[in-house]
């Protein structure tokens, strides 16, 4: 039978070096780039349709 040494191995593997909120930390900031890159993109890419004679009804 495996022990699981209180926690700790698991704490070990995933690296969390003592911030509890560490996962959720890196979740944040991927939620705050990607909204980040929607709308930088999102009008780099409808420039990009305009100059190209496309249609915006879709």
């Amino acid at each position: 039978m495996v022990r699981s040494k209180g926690g700790e191995a698991s704490k070990d593997f995933l690296g969390i070096q003592g911030d509890i909120w560490d996962t959720k930390w890196d979740m944040l900031c991927c939620l705050i780039g990607s909204i980040v890159a929607l709308l930088i993109f999102s009008k780099l890419h409808n420039r990009l349709l305009k100059n190209n004679g496309a249609s915006s009804r879709f």
